[in-house]
């Protein structure tokens, strides 16, 4: 569409379309010449940058952290859902992921030798999950929802209400 010169607004995975600001721009250039900068941080990152994360959460959110046991800065959300995967999830296990949904659920369930169950999300219960829809042996078997309000890519929001329900 974009060759037949449409404006195309992309939804697809992760892929910004538009540059970042030009001071971060600037900044990234900067730190990238500094040669203290180069090599990994270690699988936890740095205690700053945890500890800037714990206050972002404060400030933002009203949320406590512990940033060295509560906090882990992770490359990307796919690493972090492949990761919690891999720990909750044994052969013969279920995670039930929606449908649509983030492709990576589905996957870090397969990652772990565990199936995954797709709960439908449609129009007519407002992209809600219908949790008393899935069969009880699939229940039985589930060791992990996922679920997320806004929802992406049905843009839908869940309450309180629904979040008790």
């Amino acid at each position: 569409m974009r060759a037949a010169g449409h404006d195309v607004i992309g939804l697809h995975v992760g892929s910004p379309d538009m540059p970042p600001p030009e001071q971060v721009v600037a900044a990234l250039s900067s730190s990238a010449g500094d040669v203290t900068h180069h090599g990994y941080a270690g699988y936890s990152g740095t205690p700053g940058l945890r500890e800037a994360i714990a206050l972002y959460y404060s400030e933002r959110f009203d949320v406590t952290l512990d940033p060295s046991t509560e906090v882990l800065p992770l490359i990307g959300s796919k690493e972090g859902l492949a990761n919690l995967s891999m720990a909750y999830l044994d052969r013969g296990d279920i995670a039930l992921v929606p449908d649509p949904g983030y492709p990576t659920y589905a996957m870090s369930a397969a990652l772990a030798d565990a199936e995954a169950y797709a709960y439908p999300l449609i129009a007519e219960s407002n992209f809600l999950p219908d949790l008393e829809g899935i069969p009880d042996d699939v229940l039985s078997r589930a060791r992990m929802l996922w679920i997320n309000y806004p929802n992406n890519p049905t843009s839908a929001v869940a309450t309180l209400e629904d979040f008790d329900a």
